[in-house]
Formats: structure tokens, sequence, C-alpha cells
């Protein structure tokens, strides 16, 4: 019988010629549970695919591997055209704890034209317990409900107190 790892690199040898959607999903499942490098280099192709099934199936993987390198590797989805991905993507460099990104989760925070993906970069900002962010966050309590719900889990998580006023503001604010 295979272990995990021989399991892993032998899905990753046959994703390399797999174009079956279903199988592809399974092999990226196998490959994340044997949690190799090795793995990174296969789920690359599938992260900067243009099928964007395949790209979000293969962020799910990444997030599962809970490897660092594999955040450097989401770093570019943050940008990507499509807001699905760059929602998931910054849910998924937030677990992963990568604070390399903080200057593009700080961004999609201030500009980003998704509501989802603002409030997954700030609640991801909040994962990273980045204290730089604390600004950034506190600007986006003027944000719709979604984002400001995330922004106070994201400065709880922080655990700042210069930001304790800020919050008791929202605690003040009726709820729609």
């Amino acid at each position: 019988a295979l272990d995990g790892k021989e399991s892993a690199v032998a899905a990753s040898k046959l994703l390399n010629s797999e174009t079956d959607a279903d199988v592809i999903e399974s092999l990226l499942e196998i490959v994340a549970k044997g949690g190799t490098d090795d793995a990174l280099v296969t789920l690359q192709k599938y992260l900067d695919s243009e099928d964007r099934e395949l790209r979000h199936r293969a962020i799910a993987t990444l997030r599962r591997l809970k490897n660092v390198r594999g955040a450097r590797m989401l770093a570019p989805l943050l940008e990507n055209s499509d807001h699905e991905t760059r929602r998931l993507a910054a849910e998924a460099v937030g677990q992963l704890k990568q604070k390399s990104v903080v200057p593009a989760l700080q961004e999609l925070v201030k500009s980003d034209s998704e509501d989802q993906v603002r409030a997954a970069a700030a609640r991801a900002l909040g994962e990273l317990k980045d204290e730089d962010s604390a600004q950034v966050l506190e600007d986006a309590l003027r944000d719709c409900r979604l984002v400001k719900c995330q922004v106070v889990i994201a400065l709880g998580m922080l655990g700042r107190k210069d930001t304790i006023p800020a919050l008791l503001a929202q605690l003040r604010e009726a709820a729609p």
C-alpha cells in the first residue's frame, strides 16, 4: 500500500495529464492529504488556470495543505479579475498566516469593488494579527455592514486597546 506522500506524488503526476474536472478534484484531495512540497508545483498549474472552478479547487487545496509557501503562491490571486477568486485567496492567506501579503490585503480592504472581498481581506488581516493594519481596519468601519462586522472581528483579533473607542462607537450605532 502507498503511504500519504507516495500517493500524493502519484496523484501529482496524474494531474499533469488529467482533463476531467471530477477526477482532478479527487486527485487534488489526494495531493492535499499527502502534504508534500512537490504538490505545490502541481497546484501552481491550477492556480494559473483560466478555468475558474479548477482555480477555486486549487485554492481550497492549498488552504488545506497549510503550507506557508502555498500562501505566497496565492498572493497574485488577490489581484485576479474574478471577485470570487480574490475572496477565496484572501480567506486562504489569512488562515495560512503569510504576512508578506499584508500590503495587498490592506489595498483590498481600502479599494476592492466587492463587499465580500473587502470583508474577507479585513478578516485575513485580523488572522495575521498585523498591528500595522489597525488604522486601515478602523477606517473600514465606515464601510457597509458586512465589512464592518469582519473589521470588528479583525480588530478584536489584534487585541489592541487603542482600537476600543472605534469598537465602542460601532456598538452604539443602531443596527438596520
